[in-house]
Protein backbone atom coordinates (compact mmCIF):
# COMPACT_ATOMS: atom_id res chain seq x y z
CA UNK A 1 0.00 0.00 0.00
CA UNK A 2 1.27 3.52 -0.74
CA UNK A 3 1.48 6.35 1.80
CA UNK A 4 -1.83 7.87 0.78
CA UNK A 5 -3.68 9.44 3.69
CA UNK A 6 -6.77 7.50 4.75
CA UNK A 7 -9.63 9.85 5.61
CA UNK A 8 -11.78 8.80 8.57
CA UNK A 9 -15.17 9.99 9.84
CA UNK A 10 -16.60 8.86 13.19
CA UNK A 11 -20.35 9.04 13.91
CA UNK A 12 -21.66 8.18 17.36
CA UNK A 13 -24.19 9.84 19.67
CA UNK A 14 -21.95 9.14 22.67
CA UNK A 15 -19.00 11.52 22.98
CA UNK A 16 -16.93 9.00 24.99
CA UNK A 17 -17.24 6.46 22.16
CA UNK A 18 -15.93 9.02 19.63
CA UNK A 19 -13.06 9.86 21.97
CA UNK A 20 -12.20 6.17 22.42
CA UNK A 21 -11.95 5.46 18.67
CA UNK A 22 -10.09 8.75 18.13
CA UNK A 23 -7.56 7.71 20.75
CA UNK A 24 -7.11 4.18 19.38
CA UNK A 25 -6.61 5.33 15.80
CA UNK A 26 -3.73 7.63 16.81
CA UNK A 27 -1.48 4.56 16.72
CA UNK A 28 -1.87 4.50 12.93
CA UNK A 29 -0.33 7.67 11.40
CA UNK A 30 -1.73 6.95 7.92
CA UNK A 31 -5.26 7.57 9.23
CA UNK A 32 -6.53 11.14 9.46
CA UNK A 33 -9.81 11.94 11.23
CA UNK A 34 -11.45 14.58 9.06
CA UNK A 35 -14.65 14.84 11.06
CA UNK A 36 -16.82 13.49 13.87
CA UNK A 37 -20.49 13.89 14.68
CA UNK A 38 -22.92 12.94 17.42
CA UNK A 39 -25.86 14.41 15.50
CA UNK A 40 -27.47 12.17 12.89
CA UNK A 41 -28.88 15.16 11.01
CA UNK A 42 -25.41 16.67 10.55
CA UNK A 43 -23.75 13.32 9.85
CA UNK A 44 -24.94 13.08 6.23
CA UNK A 45 -23.45 16.47 5.33
CA UNK A 46 -20.24 15.49 7.11
CA UNK A 47 -19.88 12.32 5.03
CA UNK A 48 -20.74 14.06 1.77
CA UNK A 49 -18.38 16.97 2.42
CA UNK A 50 -15.31 14.93 3.38
CA UNK A 51 -15.91 11.72 1.34
CA UNK A 52 -14.08 9.50 3.85
CA UNK A 53 -12.30 6.27 2.96
CA UNK A 54 -13.35 4.72 6.26
CA UNK A 55 -16.53 5.40 8.27
CA UNK A 56 -16.97 4.35 11.90
CA UNK A 57 -20.72 4.30 12.43
CA UNK A 58 -22.72 3.72 15.60
CA UNK A 59 -25.56 1.25 15.09
CA UNK A 60 -28.04 3.22 17.20
CA UNK A 61 -27.95 6.98 16.68
CA UNK A 62 -30.93 8.56 18.36
CA UNK A 63 -34.10 7.26 16.74
CA UNK A 64 -32.28 5.99 13.64
CA UNK A 65 -30.13 2.93 13.14
CA UNK A 66 -26.81 2.97 11.34
CA UNK A 67 -28.31 0.67 8.72
CA UNK A 68 -31.09 3.18 8.05
CA UNK A 69 -28.52 5.95 7.81
CA UNK A 70 -26.55 4.03 5.17
CA UNK A 71 -29.73 3.18 3.27
CA UNK A 72 -30.61 6.89 3.12
CA UNK A 73 -27.23 8.01 1.77
CA UNK A 74 -26.06 5.09 -0.37
CA UNK A 75 -27.49 6.62 -3.54
CA UNK A 76 -25.17 9.60 -3.02
CA UNK A 77 -21.96 7.64 -2.35
CA UNK A 78 -19.88 7.85 -5.52
CA UNK A 79 -16.54 6.88 -3.99
CA UNK A 80 -15.20 3.76 -2.27
CA UNK A 81 -15.96 3.87 1.45
CA UNK A 82 -15.54 1.03 3.97
CA UNK A 83 -17.95 0.98 6.91
CA UNK A 84 -17.13 -0.35 10.37
CA UNK A 85 -20.17 -0.48 12.64
CA UNK A 86 -19.68 -0.19 16.39
CA UNK A 87 -22.36 -0.87 18.98
CA UNK A 88 -23.06 -2.37 22.38
CA UNK A 89 -25.53 -4.81 20.82
CA UNK A 90 -24.62 -7.87 18.74
CA UNK A 91 -28.18 -8.36 17.46
CA UNK A 92 -27.39 -6.20 14.41
CA UNK A 93 -24.29 -8.14 13.39
CA UNK A 94 -25.84 -10.43 10.77
CA UNK A 95 -27.81 -7.63 9.14
CA UNK A 96 -24.73 -5.41 9.07
CA UNK A 97 -22.72 -8.10 7.30
CA UNK A 98 -25.52 -8.61 4.81
CA UNK A 99 -25.39 -4.89 4.08
CA UNK A 100 -21.70 -5.18 3.13
CA UNK A 101 -20.21 -3.73 6.29
CA UNK A 102 -16.45 -4.16 6.31
CA UNK A 103 -16.48 -5.16 9.97
CA UNK A 104 -18.31 -4.89 13.27
CA UNK A 105 -16.94 -3.74 16.64
CA UNK A 106 -18.64 -4.30 19.98
CA UNK A 107 -18.53 -1.59 22.63
CA UNK A 108 -16.55 -0.94 24.64
CA UNK A 109 -14.03 -1.17 21.83
CA UNK A 110 -10.87 -2.76 23.21
CA UNK A 111 -7.37 -2.09 21.79
CA UNK A 112 -6.76 -5.69 20.69
CA UNK A 113 -10.14 -5.87 18.97
CA UNK A 114 -9.54 -2.53 17.27
CA UNK A 115 -6.04 -3.54 16.13
CA UNK A 116 -7.38 -6.75 14.57
CA UNK A 117 -10.00 -4.90 12.53
CA UNK A 118 -7.67 -2.08 11.44
CA UNK A 119 -4.96 -4.51 10.34
CA UNK A 120 -7.54 -6.44 8.33
CA UNK A 121 -8.58 -3.18 6.64
CA UNK A 122 -4.97 -2.25 5.85
CA UNK A 123 -4.32 -5.75 4.48
CA UNK A 124 -7.32 -5.38 2.19
CA UNK A 125 -5.83 -2.16 0.79
CA UNK A 126 -2.49 -3.89 0.23
CA UNK A 127 -4.17 -6.72 -1.62
CA UNK A 128 -6.19 -4.31 -3.73
CA UNK A 129 -3.07 -2.35 -4.69
CA UNK A 130 -1.11 -5.47 -5.66
CA UNK A 131 -3.84 -7.18 -7.67
CA UNK A 132 -5.65 -4.34 -9.38
CA UNK A 133 -4.82 -3.20 -12.88
CA UNK A 134 -4.40 0.48 -13.74
CA UNK A 135 -7.53 2.35 -14.68
CA UNK A 136 -8.57 2.26 -18.29
CA UNK A 137 -8.15 5.53 -20.21
CA UNK A 138 -11.81 6.36 -20.83
CA UNK A 139 -12.40 9.32 -23.12
CA UNK A 140 -15.58 8.25 -24.87
CA UNK A 141 -18.59 10.47 -24.16
CA UNK A 142 -21.13 8.66 -26.37
CA UNK A 143 -24.56 7.87 -24.93
CA UNK A 144 -27.68 6.06 -26.14
CA UNK A 145 -31.20 5.24 -24.95
CA UNK A 146 -32.30 1.77 -23.87
CA UNK A 147 -35.89 0.84 -23.07
CA UNK A 148 -36.09 -1.14 -19.82
CA UNK A 149 -38.46 -4.05 -19.13
CA UNK A 150 -40.68 -1.56 -17.27
CA UNK A 151 -41.03 0.61 -20.35
CA UNK A 152 -38.75 3.38 -19.05
CA UNK A 153 -36.00 4.93 -21.15
CA UNK A 154 -32.57 4.67 -19.55
CA UNK A 155 -29.70 6.77 -20.86
CA UNK A 156 -26.58 4.59 -21.05
CA UNK A 157 -23.17 6.16 -21.40
CA UNK A 158 -20.67 4.15 -23.42
CA UNK A 159 -17.96 4.77 -20.82
CA UNK A 160 -19.98 2.75 -18.27
CA UNK A 161 -20.40 -0.28 -20.55
CA UNK A 162 -17.90 -3.12 -20.28
CA UNK A 163 -19.36 -5.36 -22.93
CA UNK A 164 -22.50 -6.78 -24.54
CA UNK A 165 -23.47 -10.45 -24.39
CA UNK A 166 -25.97 -12.23 -26.61
CA UNK A 167 -28.57 -14.20 -24.62
CA UNK A 168 -29.47 -17.15 -26.85
CA UNK A 169 -32.41 -18.14 -24.67
CA UNK A 170 -34.03 -14.70 -24.73
CA UNK A 171 -32.72 -13.98 -28.23
CA UNK A 172 -31.53 -10.50 -27.31
CA UNK A 173 -28.39 -8.63 -26.30
CA UNK A 174 -27.56 -7.77 -22.69
CA UNK A 175 -25.56 -4.71 -21.59
CA UNK A 176 -23.06 -5.40 -18.81
CA UNK A 177 -22.18 -2.33 -16.75
CA UNK A 178 -20.36 -1.86 -13.45
CA UNK A 179 -22.50 -2.58 -10.35
CA UNK A 180 -25.75 -2.43 -12.31
CA UNK A 181 -28.34 -5.02 -13.40
CA UNK A 182 -27.99 -6.30 -16.94
CA UNK A 183 -30.11 -4.32 -19.37
CA UNK A 184 -31.92 -6.16 -22.16
CA UNK A 185 -31.74 -4.78 -25.69
CA UNK A 186 -34.49 -6.16 -27.89
CA UNK A 187 -34.57 -6.30 -31.70
CA UNK A 188 -31.03 -4.99 -32.11
CA UNK A 189 -28.29 -6.59 -34.21
CA UNK A 190 -24.59 -6.57 -33.37
CA UNK A 191 -23.89 -4.32 -36.33
CA UNK A 192 -26.21 -1.71 -34.82
CA UNK A 193 -24.52 -2.01 -31.42
CA UNK A 194 -21.14 -1.29 -33.00
CA UNK A 195 -22.54 1.95 -34.43
CA UNK A 196 -23.54 3.19 -30.94
CA UNK A 197 -19.90 4.04 -30.18
CA UNK A 198 -16.60 3.86 -32.09
CA UNK A 199 -15.24 1.89 -29.10
CA UNK A 200 -17.73 -0.99 -29.42
CA UNK A 201 -16.39 -3.93 -31.44
CA UNK A 202 -17.75 -7.42 -32.00
CA UNK A 203 -15.14 -10.03 -31.09
CA UNK A 204 -17.38 -13.12 -31.20
CA UNK A 205 -20.89 -13.95 -32.35
CA UNK A 206 -21.98 -13.60 -28.71
CA UNK A 207 -19.81 -10.69 -27.51
CA UNK A 208 -19.28 -7.02 -28.31
CA UNK A 209 -16.62 -5.37 -26.14
CA UNK A 210 -15.91 -1.78 -25.24
CA UNK A 211 -12.32 -1.55 -26.49
CA UNK A 212 -11.64 1.31 -24.07
CA UNK A 213 -11.57 -1.38 -21.36
CA UNK A 214 -9.56 -3.94 -23.35
CA UNK A 215 -6.31 -4.83 -21.55
CA UNK A 216 -5.03 -8.01 -23.20
CA UNK A 217 -5.91 -11.19 -25.09
CA UNK A 218 -5.19 -14.41 -23.21
CA UNK A 219 -6.12 -17.95 -24.26
CA UNK A 220 -8.66 -16.68 -26.78
CA UNK A 221 -10.37 -14.55 -24.15
CA UNK A 222 -10.55 -10.81 -23.60
CA UNK A 223 -9.11 -9.48 -20.33
CA UNK A 224 -10.53 -6.09 -19.37
CA UNK A 225 -9.45 -3.23 -17.16
CA UNK A 226 -11.20 -2.64 -13.80
CA UNK A 227 -13.99 -2.67 -12.89
CA UNK A 228 -14.39 -5.60 -15.31
CA UNK A 229 -11.05 -7.28 -14.57
CA UNK A 230 -12.74 -10.29 -12.90
CA UNK A 231 -14.76 -11.13 -16.02
CA UNK A 232 -13.61 -14.37 -17.67
CA UNK A 233 -16.46 -15.21 -20.03
CA UNK A 234 -15.61 -13.07 -23.07
CA UNK A 235 -14.32 -15.46 -25.72
CA UNK A 236 -12.85 -14.14 -28.94
CA UNK A 237 -13.18 -15.72 -32.38
CA UNK A 238 -10.44 -15.89 -35.00
CA UNK A 239 -12.17 -13.18 -36.99
CA UNK A 240 -12.65 -11.06 -33.88
CA UNK A 241 -8.97 -11.33 -33.01
CA UNK A 242 -8.02 -10.24 -36.53
CA UNK A 243 -10.35 -7.26 -36.31
CA UNK A 244 -8.77 -6.19 -33.02
CA UNK A 245 -5.24 -6.67 -34.32
CA UNK A 246 -6.01 -4.60 -37.41
CA UNK A 247 -7.78 -1.91 -35.39
CA UNK A 248 -4.89 -1.38 -32.96
CA UNK A 249 -2.06 -1.72 -35.48
CA UNK A 250 -0.81 1.60 -36.95
CA UNK A 251 -1.46 1.90 -40.69
CA UNK A 252 2.23 2.41 -41.44
CA UNK A 253 3.42 -0.49 -39.27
Amino acid sequence: MDNKEIKVVIIDDVADAIDNISFLIQAYPQFHIVGTSSNIHKAKKLVMDFMPDLLFLDMEIGAETGLEFIENIKGFITWKMAIIFHTAFDKYMLEAIRNQAFDYLLKPVLPDQFKLVINRYLNSLDKETKTSLPSAPINNKCAFWVQTVFGDLQLVRAENVGYFKYNAERKNWEIIMDNMPRLQMNNLKASKIEKLSPSFMRVHQSYVVNTDYLFMLRDNKCILYPPFDQVSEIVISREGKKRLMDFFTPSDF
